[in-house]
């Protein structure tokens, strides 16, 4: 088939962790090999500045000061100061989700069963040789399994974070199959030749797309789209921060003058502890939707206790690692700002600002663990709605 690069269908990353990062950052006990060749190819190592700097004579002009040409190998490649060989490790365990008794020349006579679809062990992919999976029966006759013909890669990791958003959100009372998957992928699939499904949606992949060339481009700057999601993160740092709160901040979540609750709000005459109970257990959307239509909600949110935000945090940050939050709080000692720490860790795992991450940016891990979190709430939104269509009205 020749070579061609295909890509996550989860999270529209790279199948390998080959050539990602700079082998000048490597550290010692890293495998070279892994890494990419960023040595200096093009003309800037023999202009008069960098021979100014080589004999010391010209402190200002350092070789990240050069003026390199655009293809300069220098110029590629993530940082491995940023991103370690252990945080993309990960992007070399690949599935495919496939049909049992697929073949490649007969694609579209397959069973229509829940047994009849299946994820397969972790394979190794290459863009010539497709994917290998030892004892696999592959659809092929070169043993291999090939992409959008023979079923659709994912990584181990991202499949295990689609499991793990579908029993947290609860996005759907149905189980998650690979029947279901592999049936909505197929159909969002245009071409054979497609890199990755197009989802349609903005929110899938959240700017991985924008790095599915030939080959992998990795761009410095855009470590944090690799790094490892599933990578243990400790918050014990905004566990501290979110305690050093502004003493005049408030608990609402909205800011409002004394209300006159009115009579013709059906909402006011509930007990005020019935009313934070509601607000515990909406999504965060409703809770300002419903804030904002009743003067009695209003009211109930202008001083709300503390552990009102303790329980909001499961629901307005379901990608962070629970475990190693509670971990935390434990370790933290003395009281717990916990609507400081929602804000903390919202802005910690935010996109960075022009999807690029600073030079010694922190939270890659969890910027990506949160990414790839949207990127399974929004295909888990489209198999429910696959299956709402299929519904006899």
């Amino acid at each position: 088939m020749g070579k061609i690069t295909f890509y996550c269908n989860i999270c529209g990353g790279p199948l390998s962790c080959y050539d990602l990062r700079k082998a000048s950052t490597a550290s010692e006990d890293e495998d070279p090999s892994l890494c990419y060749d960023d040595e200096c190819d093009c003309e800037a190592q023999h202009r008069p500045e960098a021979e100014d700097d080589e004999d010391g004579e010209d402190d200002k002009n350092s070789a990240a000061d050069w003026e390199h040409d655009s293809y300069c190998a220098s110029l590629k490649g993530y940082s491995g100061d940023l991103v370690s060989e252990k945080d993309v490790l990960w992007l070399e365990k690949v599935r495919m989700l496939r049909a049992r008794d697929c073949r490649s020349d007969k694609h579209n006579q397959i069973q229509d069963d829940d047994d009849a679809f299946y994820i397969t062990e972790i394979g190794t992919y290459d863009p010539w040789y497709g994917l290998t999976v030892p004892g696999e029966n592959a659809g092929s006759s070169d043993g291999t399994l090939w992409a959008n013909l023979d079923g659709f890669f994912l990584h181990d990791t991202c499949w295990q974070m689609l499991q793990l958003v579908h029993q947290t959100v609860g996005s759907s009372s149905l189980p998650l199959e690979p029947r279901r998957v592999y049936l909505t992928m197929q159909a969002r699939l245009k071409d054979d030749m497609e890199t990755s499904i197009d989802w349609e949606d903005s929110r899938v992949y959240g700017g991985t797309e924008n790095f599915q060339a030939q080959e992998w481009e990795a761009e410095p700057g855009f470590e944090w789209l690799v790094a490892d999601p599933l990578k243990p993160v400790d918050i014990s740092e905004l566990v501290s921060a979110s305690k050093n709160s502004d003493p005049d901040s408030t608990n609402a979540i909205v800011n409002v003058g004394a209300l006159e609750l009115s009579g013709v709000d059906p909402f006011s005459s509930l007990p005020w502890d019935v009313r934070y109970r509601m607000l515990q257990m909406l999504p965060s959307p409703s809770v300002i939707n419903l804030v904002i239509a009743s003067t009695a909600f209003r009211g109930a949110v202008r001083a709300l206790p503390d552990h009102f935000w303790r329980l909001r945090l499961v629901y307005d940050c379901p990608w962070t690692d629970q475990v190693s939050l509670r971990q935390s709080v434990a370790q933290a000692g003395g009281q717990v700002n916990y609507k400081n720490l929602i804000r903390l860790i919202k802005e910690a795992a935010a996109r960075p600002e022009d999807g690029l991450n600073k030079t010694q940016a922190s939270w890659l891990n969890l910027k990506n663990r949160h990414r790839i979190w949207t990127c399974c709430e929004v295909i888990l939104e489209k198999l429910g709605r696959e299956a709402e269509s299929r519904v006899p009205s």
